[in-house]
C-alpha cells in the first residue's frame, strides 16, 4: 500500500483502518511510551527521528543505544538489563534515566550530549564516576551503586546536585 507524504496533522478518510490510524498517530506523535512490553530491542525506532520523549522502562533491553534522534529531549530506560552507556548520543537530550540496570562503567560524551542536565543512574553496578564528566550536567543521581572512586566530576562545571547515598565508602582520587 502506497502512503502519500503526510504533511497535515489531520487526515480524513472514509472508514480508515485501525492500523492506518495507529500509524498516523505514531508518526505524528512527539512522545512514545513503550514501557512494560518485554522488548529486547528498540532498533525499529530508526525512522522516528522527530521524537521529543521516549519512555522504555521495565523491558528487557540490554542497550540504550539508538540511532541519533536530533530532537530527543527526555529518555527513560529504567528497570531493564542495560550494561553500557555506549551509543547514547542525542544532541538535545536534557534528561536521561538509566536507573536500575546493570551498568558497570559509564562512557558518556559531552560533545554528543551537549544539553544533558539531569542524569539518573541509580541502582547499577558502577564503581567509579569516570565517564560522567558532562559540562552541562546539573543533577547527577548515583545512589545505590558501588562507587569507591570519584573521577571526572571536575568536568561537571554546572553540577548542583550530586547524590551518592547508598554506595560503598566513597573516596576522592
Amino acid at each position: 500500500m502506497d502512503c502519500p507524504m503526510l504533511t497535515s496533522k489531520w487526515i480524513f478518510m472514509e472508514r480508515p483502518s485501525l492500523i492506518f490510524r495507529l500509524l498516523v498517530l505514531l508518526f505524528m506523535s512527539d512522545t512514545l511510551i513503550l514501557s512494560n512490553n518485554k522488548l529486547d530491542s528498540l532498533s525499529s525506532l530508526a525512522s522516528l527521528t522527530h521524537l521529543l520523549t521516549l519512555k522504555a522502562d521495565n523491558n528487557r533491553l540490554t542497550t540504550a543505544a539508538l540511532p541519533q534522534m536530533p530532537y530527543l529531549q527526555r529518555a527513560s530506560f529504567q528497570n531493564n538489563k542495560i550494561t553500557t552507556t555506549e551509543g547514547i548520543a542525542h544532541p538535545l537530550l536534557e534528561v536521561l534515566n538509566l536507573n536500575n540496570n546493570q551498568i558497570t562503567k559509564a562512557n558518556l560524551n559531552g560533545n554528543e550530549l551537549r544539553k544533558l542536565s539531569v542524569l539518573e543512574i541509580r541502582g547499577n553496578l558502577l564503581t567509579s564516576t569516570a565517564g560522567l564528566g558532562l559540562p552541562k550536567l546539573q543533577r547527577l543521581y548515583l545512589g545505590e551503586n558501588m562507587i569507591t572512586e570519584l573521577a571526572d566530576l571536575d568536568k561537571c562545571i554546572a553540577l548542583k546536585i550530586l547524590h551518592l547515598r547508598g554506595n560503598s565508602e566513597t573516596t576522592n582520587q
